[in-house]
């Protein structure tokens, strides 16, 4: 009776694949007859009125953002009656709506898909007032754009944004990865990530940086702000030759599940909180007040500059390791080991 079982199976499983490769070979999923079938189209627009701020809000594409010569809207398998291009009020508008055939254009098989729909935005390099991205799904990239505001709101997708020149950034994204990197924001800048990791590289943020993920790891490098604000509820985070810049500002670090690794960084007034984790620096300085709070996990401390420049207490074991200029108090269920290097 097994045996039966097996070989019927096995026929089902064989069946199935030779179902598959006839779909193939007929061109049941070829991408140009789903194209009609669902009628897609490409489109080209470019805007010829005055625009100052930019909006684009998009159901399930990809969008591109880039600078050229001139203003043009490249759209790819777009389903032409649920997409606008339009220019009101000196507001540049690409909205994509919604229809029952979105659907289908999420689905994927191997090397084989329904076509996916890309739209491409070319802008002159001018300073715009505004940019406001939405993406239910799809990627996101924008490369080179300068605004007085940026913001990015993606549910569903990747977004990498590089070269950006704004007074106040904002990203958030609900289910994806996000890359920040080569950009200057000359206020705050506020990232947000409900599961994903975030990355940043290369980054001056005069004022605030807020970052808040609730799923995933953060990591930074090469990165100046004017005072830090991190939460991450589960994922670890890395800062590499981040600087905190503002003296007489305090700075936030809470980590609930996650190590928190800190490499040839500088940071002021800062208060450390860890539930369940491990601290570690590396030639990195500690000015000011510090306090490292860990609930379950340890401090291995390796501070730029000599004992004379820190006074460290760990108020569990009681006494002073050293003592200077800059106080570090280490509190918690833990262990601590305090270390100095004068040679950044």
């Amino acid at each position: 009776m097994v045996k039966s079982w097996v070989i019927t199976g096995v026929c089902l499983i064989g069946a199935g694949v030779l179902c598959c490769t006839a779909a193939i070979g007929a061109g049941a999923l070829n991408q140009q007859r789903y194209r009609e079938k669902l009628h897609l189209t490409d489109q080209t627009d470019t805007p010829s009125e005055n625009f100052t701020a930019i909006q684009v809000a998009l159901k399930d594409a990809d969008l591109t953002v880039q600078t050229g010569e001139s203003v043009s809207v490249e759209a790819e398998n777009i389903s032409a009656d649920c997409y606008d291009v339009t220019v009101r009020d000196g507001v540049l508008r690409i909205e994509q709506r919604s229809n029952d055939l979105n659907q289908y254009t999420l689905i994927h098989l191997g090397g084989f898909s329904i076509p996916t729909a890309k739209i491409t935005l070319t802008l002159p390099e001018e300073n715009y007032k505004s940019m406001d991205i939405s993406a239910s799904y799809g990627d996101c990239t924008v490369d080179g754009i300068s605004a007085q505001t940026f913001s990015a709101n993606l549910d569903c997708g990747d977004g990498t944004f590089q070269n950006i020149s704004t007074e106040n950034y904002t990203a958030k994204s609900s289910y994806g990865d996000l890359q920040l990197s080569d950009s200057e924001v000359k206020d705050s800048l506020s990232v947000e990530a409900d599961s994903g990791s975030v990355t940043f590289a290369r980054i001056d943020i005069r004022n605030r940086c807020q970052v808040q993920d609730d799923f995933g790891d953060v990591e930074m490098n090469a990165v100046t702000c004017g005072v830090a604000e991190m939460t991450l509820d589960s994922g670890s985070l890395t800062v590499n030759r981040f600087e905190c810049t503002d003296e007489d500002a305090s700075s936030v670090f809470t980590l609930d599940f996650g190590n928190f690794i800190c490499i040839r960084s500088k940071l002021w007034n800062s208060s450390i909180s860890l539930d369940s984790g491990d601290i570690r620096t590396e030639k990195t300085a500690l000015y000011g007040a510090t306090t490292i709070n860990l609930e379950f996990g340890s401090a291995s401390l390796n501070l730029l500059g000599t004992s004379g420049d820190y006074s460290v207490g760990q108020f569990l074991a009681g006494g002073a390791v050293s003592g200077g200029g800059n106080v570090i108090s280490i509190s918690g269920d833990s262990d601590a080991n305090v270390t100095f290097t004068e040679v950044p």
